[in-house]
């Protein structure tokens, strides 16, 4: 049996100490300053001696795994920016020295048992995009985790309010949505949202849509009105806004603008409309609150939508959870995206 290659072997060949390999090897920063002929020599040597880290003894020496993980649902419209963030995690990743556990679940019970299987791996810190079904959640086990074993951020949806996260700042941007709407002149505008926007523990995305919508058109004098279709958790399609696009045009005044809290619902009412002789943005403008889905220009007109940097958010989450590590801190970071200009949205005369 061909006998392993050892820091010690790197260090004798390249007449340095042990300490010296380890810290030119070390991907990430390290308190061992080397000049760069010596980092070079050292892993000169290395490449010529074949040499491969041994992570096991790694992470006993450091009492670190060198794992982060990364939960999510992989039964919804927001898996495609999963792999986005997973991007942007690997970038971290790769710098950092660390790999990349991902852990996809169907349901809040899948989910449970990804969180045992991160806890029995000792993994250094746990992100994730936390799922919430029915009212069914793993808040109180998300907690028990980030208490007793390793630091955990939520992404994109913060579910456990005693627990640091990134998200977006949904009442910002329905009330830019909203004031964006009246700044070109309309004045009749709907919110188009699920129907847990009542409850801000269960439906914190829509609950704050409402209220940055109601806060903008009750600032400019506008009467606020709400429509809301079923909120499926883990999966929603365009098809369920069918029903509420139809009710939208039988108000009196009819609206000249809409809001949604998802691209999803923005979409299926353009549909809808399209099919019942409603143009956008010519009868109607709209405005997408959230970047749960993009539909082709060639297909559909481009929307006024809010879009987001997923990779940026992982990166951001990857920096939170080693900070965590040094400190628990249930920090809430919220991001104000601006709008970006599309074609369904046109200027009334004021």
């Amino acid at each position: 049996m061909t006998k392993s290659v050892t820091i010690k072997d790197v260090a004798e060949r390249a007449g340095v100490s042990k300490g010296s390999v380890w810290a030119a090897l070390k991907t990430g920063k390290s308190s061992i300053r080397l000049a760069p002929a010596t980092r070079e020599r050292i892993q000169k040597a290395a490449r010529e001696l074949n040499y491969r880290p041994n992570i096991v003894a790694q992470s006993m020496v450091s009492k670190k795994s060198h794992l982060i993980g990364f939960n999510f649902s992989c039964n919804n419209n927001l898996w495609h920016h999963a792999v986005q963030i997973i991007n942007g995690l690997r970038d971290c990743c790769n710098s950092q020295g660390y790999s990349l556990v991902v852990y996809p679940a169907n349901n809040v019970d899948e989910e449970y048992q990804n969180l045992q299987q991160a806890v029995n791996r000792q993994l250094d810190g746990l992100l994730t995009i936390p799922l919430l079904t029915d009212d069914r959640h793993n808040a109180k086990e998300y907690c028990r985790i980030a208490k007793e074993v390793m630091p955990v951020v939520q992404v994109c949806f913060p579910l456990c309010p005693e627990l640091p996260s990134i998200a977006h700042d949904f009442s910002y941007i329905a009330k830019h949505a909203t004031e964006y709407l009246i700044n070109r002149g309309h004045r009749q505008i709907v919110l188009v949202t699920f129907d847990n926007y009542r409850e801000p523990d269960n439906g914190i995305t829509s609950f704050e849509h409402n209220q940055g919508y109601e806060m903008a058109m009750l600032e400019a004098g506008l009467s606020p009105r709400t429509f809301s279709h079923e909120a499926h958790v883990l999966k929603h399609t365009a098809d369920d806004t069918y029903q509420v696009a139809e009710q939208i045009l039988q108000l009196s005044p009819r609206p000249t603008a809409i809001v949604t809290s998802s691209n999803s619902a923005a979409y299926g009412l353009i549909k809808r409309w399209e099919e019942l002789g409603i143009k956008v943005p010519d009868d109607i403008s709209i405005i997408g609150c959230a970047s749960d889905l993009d539909v082709p220009d060639c297909l559909t007109p481009k929307l006024n939508s809010f879009k987001t940097e997923f990779e940026d958010i992982g990166k951001r989450a990857f920096e939170l959870c080693l900070e965590q590590k040094k400190q628990m801190k249930p920090e809430q970071f919220r991001m104000k995206l601006q709008l970006a200009e599309g074609k369904t949205v046109r200027d009334l005369k004021i």
